[in-house]
């Protein structure tokens, strides 16, 4: 027998055919010699009357007893194991317990040096792959699009926000993750009544709700009034989002986070003593290509030189908010509007002069080099991808006469506003097939005002074109005829009217902007609104708010009112100089009051609306809700 570990297999055997233990082990030891040495051949005892069986080939199922290792009972190929056991009524039972011997010792082997080495590094392995799929590889949830599931699903809903008055484009920015996207807002508090605006200095702002609900997400209390926002310009804290650029009413700049509120930078160009007064005249920045190489597109600017003087360009960094360079004065020009930049970076503005007014063009190079004193890299500029531009949408103030053309599916809407309302202004609206100039729908009326439109489009009813859906969403303010009784301003009234589509909306309970002004991260100035010299009477003007929906087919075409609100208005009028009018609610803020999205990712979209009115509120006579 070779050395290892031999197996030992009982031969089952009649109780008669034992003499003696000695017999026994050697038949035993006989027959397992003879499994392990014969290889491929080997002779098995039968079991019945201790006759020798023939003898079989094992096919190489035999394994060498020299590597230490059993065979089983496969070996038998179907015959009587020789594990089995006869009982005194020869019926035979299985006995598969295989009973080790230890013949001989094992030597002992000590692991080499490679072999340990390969050992540990193993381990380290194990550990290393670990770590890797715990910490390393999982990434972070912001880039990744959540499951349908996970979604929260947009509801139909209306909330009421008290104390403020919400104002100018809805911007629609992403959400948490999961959840709806938001929308983001300017508003301003009371600006007509001075009881309620001393008991909150900081009552302007910009608020965040949630999509799918309208709760409030958070909000920042402005001690100036907002008057530009936009969320899609820029991504200052580089986190793969836009941020918000907000220009308040004096020109100053400031960027938010829009998930969070936090400001993200102050601009340093304000200064108080230099505040132009024609305020409606301030540009949004226009965005220009990243001059100072830290990743971020930066904004070009106009801002005041002298109380009278609106003609000093700088250069802001979209990321810290800081001057780049000095600043360069136009000195031809009392002021200066309308920056425009084309695609070869060729900046136009309009420059005013004391009885004309100029169109001139400088180029981002020559400008660069007069702030900041020294040449552009134009090669590095040019390779910088497509800059967007802030929109603007509505009229100015001083507007007499404006046009809207839109034009959707073959269709277009033309909305055509004349006058200064509420005072003496007209409207006419009319839809028209585009190929054939066909008038298919016409409105028109005194004391009315059409807003901007937005465009509306199904495309998911199939493949033929015959079944998609296009359509507008336009808003008109009529303003009612009638004098109203001013001596009943602070009596309630009923500011909604029947509304086909009231049934599918949940009521949300009514938030109200606090009393009480937390501690600002920023301390800023106050600033009041000096009223002109003249004799100055307020009024209350009673409205009404309709949201139409024109949609249509190749075939067909139909008109809808999906919502009519009645408003309460009260303008500040000089009986001297009669432009000067302040109302609240501004028809100007009220302009992009709607808007078109998919909140929720669903492939659906939400049609969001917005409109501020005074109501009495429940609590004391002299509380106003906006």
């Amino acid at each position: 027998m070779h050395s290892g570990i031999p197996l030992y297999t009982p031969i089952p055997q009649r109780s008669s055919t034992i003499t003696s233990d000695e017999s026994e082990s050697e038949d035993v030891s006989t027959a397992v010699g003879r499994i392990y040495s014969g290889g491929r051949n080997g002779t098995i005892m039968n079991g019945q009357k201790g006759q020798p069986q023939q003898q079989q080939q094992l096919r190489g199922h035999v394994i060498s007893a020299e590597n230490g290792r059993a065979f089983s009972n496969s070996l038998y190929n179907g015959l009587q194991s020789p594990s089995d056991g006869e009982d005194a009524n020869g019926v035979f039972h299985a006995d598969n317990v295989a009973i080790l011997h230890e013949a001989g010792s094992i030597p002992e082997r000590k692991m080499s040096v490679p072999r340990k080495c390969c050992f540990v590094a193993s381990l380290l392995v194990c550990f290393l792959s670990l770590v890797l799929f715990l910490w390393v590889i999982p990434c972070s949830d912001e880039m990744a699009c959540p499951a349908k599931a996970e979604r929260t699903k947009t509801q139909n809903w209306i909330r009421n926000y008290e104390k403020i008055e919400l104002k100018g484009v809805i911007n629609v920015v992403e959400g948490v993750r999961g959840k709806s996207r938001n929308l983001i807002f300017m508003y301003r508090g009371d600006k007509l009544f001075p009881e309620f605006a001393e008991s909150n200095k900081r009552r302007n702002g910009i608020i965040s709700l949630i999509g799918s609900s309208g709760k409030v997400g958070w909000y920042d209390q402005m001690v100036n009034e907002p008057k530009s926002i936009d969320c899609t310009l820029i991504d200052a804290d580089l986190n793969g989002s836009p941020d918000c650029l907000v220009m308040d009413e004096y020109g100053q700049l400031e960027c938010i986070n829009p998930l969070s509120g936090e400001w993200i930078w102050h601009s340093p160009i304000y200064d108080r003593k230099n505040i132009l007064k024609q305020n409606d005249m301030l540009d949004f920045p226009l965005v220009i290509p990243d001059v100072d190489g830290d990743g971020v597109k930066d904004l070009f600017f106009i801002t005041s030189f002298a109380e009278n003087k609106h003609n000093k360009f700088v250069m802001i960094s979209g990321k810290k908010g800081e001057l780049i360079g000095d600043s360069h004065i136009e000195k031809e020009c009392i002021y200066v509007h309308k920056l425009m930049m084309d695609a070869e970076f060729n900046v136009m503005f309009n420059c005013v002069l004391i009885k004309s007014e100029q169109q001139r063009t400088k180029t981002l190079a020559e400008l660069y080099k007069l702030i900041k004193h020294k040449a552009l890299d134009m090669k590095k500029i040019r390779k910088q991808a497509y800059i967007p531009q802030h929109k603007f949408f509505g009229q100015r103030k001083n507007t007499e006469k404006q046009r809207t053309i839109t034009n959707v599916g073959g269709k277009q809407l033309v909305i055509e506003n004349r006058g200064r309302c509420p005072g003496n202004c007209s409207t006419s609206a009319l839809l028209a097939d585009e190929e054939t100039g066909k008038v298919l729908w016409n409105v028109s009326g005194r004391m009315l005002y059409g807003m901007q439109p937005v465009r509306l489009t199904f495309s998911n009813f199939g493949s033929d074109n015959r079944s998609i859906i296009y359509g507008f969403v336009v808003k008109f303010w009529e303003w009612s005829q009638d004098e109203p009784d001013n001596r009943s301003t602070r009596d309630k009234r009923e500011t909604s009217s029947p509304n086909p589509f009231a049934n599918l909306f949940v009521q949300k309970p009514t938030w109200t902007l606090p009393e009480t002004d937390p501690i600002p991260p920023r301390t800023r100035r106050s600033l009041n609104q000096t009223l002109r010299p003249g004799v100055y009477q307020t009024r209350m003007r009673y409205l009404k708010e309709t949201v139409k929906l024109i949609v249509f087919n190749s075939t067909d075409i139909k008109i809808e009112n999906t919502s009519q609100s009645n408003v309460i208005q009260y303008c500040r009028e000089n009986k001297e100089v009669k432009e000067d009018v302040v109302c609240q609610p501004d028809l100007n803020y009220q302009e992009n009051s709607l808007i078109i999205a998919d909140l929720d990712d669903d492939g659906s979209q939400e049609l969001v609306s917005y409109y501020s009115t005074f109501v009495k509120a429940e609590a004391g006579p002299g509380d106003r809700s906006g």
